[in-house]
């Protein structure tokens, strides 16, 4: 930064980051070392063990060796380096950065390699069209869910007497179309039946979704229970993601994970938490089907 910002403007504005170039090293003066002098300075009071100070190398360039204290400099601590491979370093950087985020892309990146592992997996779509459909219990985000993955403010299905013909259908590009099943809790056995058939022969992805505030219903057992029936590849999605704090996260997809036995991932519709790495699953699955 230029200019003639006194220590506690600098102090205010320092970021948790310094980079350093070949053009910026060979200065005599620079903004940039009173940056770096006091960024020093807030990374000695900082705890060790947590990601705060992050040297970043544009171009071939040595990192200065001044000196951090404890008898290390700059140079001993991790640092990035832009200058081989950008967007190998801009990952790293970005999951040093938010190493939430880095969590989530591992869980999907995770949960997909699951799926697509799965002896049953059809390579070549039940219907001609690659078809994806989400199912659930009542209260669980199921319309929400995807309206956010559409992208769209509205979703108006049409509803008929019988059940395949009721099914809300969406042609969806990139991928083939999505299903929107209607509730489980609220079929009867007959209808049941014709649930089952219907992801039996046109489902390649089944997306069923989990209310995160009340965590797994007795229905949602016995609807589960109904898709292993299918031998259809199946994902759960903890939705209202939101609503859970800390260590409840985990403690949630572990918990559904076990009572399900399938790849689990969170989300949340209402803030759009994750519906990017989701659709980005679904995406590549469905090209994995159709290799």
């Amino acid at each position: 930064m230029e200019g003639s910002d006194t220590s506690s403007d600098i102090r205010r504005r320092i970021l948790s980051r310094l980079f350093f170039s070949a053009e910026s090293v060979a200065k005599d003066q620079s903004y940039m070392n009173e940056e770096l002098v006091l960024a020093i300075d807030e990374l000695r009071l900082r705890p060790t063990d947590r990601a705060w100070f992050i040297p970043v190398r544009l171009n071939a360039c040595s990192i200065p060796r001044r000196s951090i204290g404890g008898g290390e400099t700059l140079t001993d601590i991790q640092w990035v380096d832009l200058s081989e491979n950008w967007d190998v370093g801009v990952d790293k950087l970005v999951q040093t950065l938010n190493p939430a985020e880095a969590k989530y892309i591992e869980a999907y990146e995770g949960a997909l390699q699951t799926l697509i592992s799965t002896p049953r997996i059809q390579r070549i779509p039940k219907s001609g069209s690659f078809t994806v459909a989400v199912s659930g219990v009542t209260s669980a985000g199921k319309t929400s869910l995807v309206t956010a993955l559409f992208g769209k403010t509205k979703l108006s299905p049409t509803f008929n007497p019988t059940y395949t013909e009721r099914l809300a259908t969406y042609e969806w590009p990139g991928i083939g179309r999505l299903i929107d099943l209607p509730s489980l809790n609220y079929l009867e056995t007959a209808v049941e039946e014709e649930f089952s058939d219907v992801v039996r022969t046109q489902v390649d992805l089944l997306i069923y979704i989990i209310n995160a505030s009340s965590r797994i219903h007795r229905g949602d057992v016995d609807s589960l229970s109904k898709v292993n029936d299918t031998a259809t590849p199946c994902l759960i999605v903890v939705n209202k993601l939101d609503q859970l704090w800390g260590e409840q996260e985990d403690v949630v997809v572990r918990y559904v994970h076990e009572k399900t036995g399938r790849p689990t991932v969170t989300v949340s519709a209402l803030f759009q938490t994750n519906v990017a790495l989701l659709h980005s699953l679904i995406e590549r699955f469905a090209q994995t089907c159709a290799a």
